[in-house]
């Protein structure tokens, strides 16, 4: 929270069979998602006028050791977005980095129109077309991709902020 205490916790497993997530509701003290569900790295995205919203806490933990301010949602393109607690994005400028598959370009577009109300500046930005399939923002870290000059190809959907700036 924006105190910096754990509301919830996602384990991720690398497993054989792929990935594996187990969720803990700390103030329920139960095996399951909140209610409500919390951003990922509020106290960032609360000292932050830009914020990066991406698919999961793996590529949100590389932008934030490269020096950006993200987040992500409990279930990433899978995130159920009226059970999220959108409200610490308000007035923010929102990039959306979408994984390069069918189901994080679908979600990067239900996201955007769902955060029109909240946000000042909503930009989704589109995957390099020779990029691989399901290609993320924890690839590009890790290929050391030019992620701010990425990051600087965004345009805003509103007429109140022409372009954006990665400072």
């Amino acid at each position: 929270n924006k105190d910096n205490k754990v509301i919830a916790c996602v384990y991720r497993y690398d497993t054989p069979n792929g990935k594996e997530f187990r969720i803990w509701d700390v103030s329920q003290r139960k095996s399951k998602a909140p209610d409500i569900r919390p951003l990922y790295n509020i106290p960032g995205i609360i000292n932050s006028k830009r914020i990066i919203i991406v698919e999961g806490e793996k590529s949100a933990d590389a932008l934030i050791e490269a020096g950006f301010t993200a987040t992500t949602a409990m279930f990433g393109a899978n995130a159920p977005l009226h059970k999220t607690d959108w409200s610490p994005l308000k007035n923010k400028e929102i990039i959306i980095w979408p994984d390069n598959d069918e189901a994080g370009i679908d979600y990067a577009k239900k996201l955007s129109d769902h955060l029109q109300n909240t946000a000042l500046f909503i930009s989704t930005l589109a995957p390099p077309e020779s990029k691989k399939d399901k290609w993320d923002v924890y690839d590009a870290i890790k290929e050391k991709f030019d992620v701010r000059t990425f990051l600087n190809s965004a345009k805003s959907t509103d007429l109140k902020l022409p372009s954006y700036s990665i400072d």
